[in-house]
């Protein structure tokens, strides 16, 4: 697990570096800065001088706040040895509710920001289009490959991919059936989570372009670990 950290700068260079930090910066960064230059979100760190407001209504503001600062021409790097713990969703509908969100506040991250679309002004692009942009896509994606080989069936190898797409979602089919049990088949399992993927694309645009997704988080219930069980730990990205 990783913890991100923003605003660095090393000694004696007044402009930002491009480079990523060494562990050694990092500690020094944490160690020589006052309390009032650096300021936490949970788990992650910037220095409030790089703090740029944001709306009120932010669905994503962990993803916002560090790309605010990284368009100051700052970095944003990652603490290997920090260890962050979080209760992971007990259910699937707890985990899709999260994935809409996400997607929702994707959509509206994109279209408040229009920076990180240019490629001339987003010096994070690549890693902003792949990570992001395309995540936003599956469900075109899919039905874009569906539809391209329905068309083309009566050519080869194009009747095989079609077969082996329907064969993908009739596993999906059977993932959603089998979801409840208490031993799955990961056969199954993996296409029905992409499918799950992809309807929350859905869902979360719906929300996004209907203004209703709520900007608060909804406690999910927790259930208390085993005794001598240790909380999952999550990777943070800033």
């Amino acid at each position: 697990m990783s913890t991100g950290i923003s605003g660095g700068r090393r000694k004696g260079i007044s402009r930002p570096q491009r480079r990523p930090a060494s562990p050694r910066e990092v500690t020094e960064f944490l160690n020589t800065a006052t309390p009032g230059e650096v300021d936490t979100l949970a788990s992650s760190g910037i220095r409030r001088a790089l703090f740029v407001p944001i709306p009120d209504d932010t669905l994503l503001d962990d993803v916002l706040i560090p790309l605010r600062i990284v368009q100051q021409g700052y970095r944003v790097v990652f603490e290997h040895a920090a260890r962050a713990f979080d209760r992971t969703s007990t259910t699937a509908g707890q985990e899709f509710g999260r994935k809409a969100r996400t997607i929702a506040g994707t959509f509206q991250l994109f279209s408040r920001e229009r920076w990180l679309l240019d490629p001339r002004r987003n010096r994070l692009w690549f890693a902003t289009m792949s990570h992001k942009g395309l995540r936003l896509l599956l469900p075109v994606l899919h039905l874009g490959a569906l539809g391209a080989n329905i068309a083309a069936a009566s050519l080869w190898p194009y009747q095989w991919l079609l077969v082996a797409q329907v064969a993908f979602y009739i596993a999906a089919l059977a993932g959603a059936v089998q979801r409840h049990e208490r031993h799955r088949l990961k056969l199954f399992t993996v296409p029905y989570t992409l499918c799950l993927l992809c309807w929350a694309d859905v869902v979360g645009f719906y929300r996004f372009v209907t203004n209703r997704q709520p900007v608060t988080w909804d406690r999910a219930p927790f259930a208390a670990p085993a005794t001598g069980e240790r909380p999952s730990a999550r990777g943070v990205a800033a």
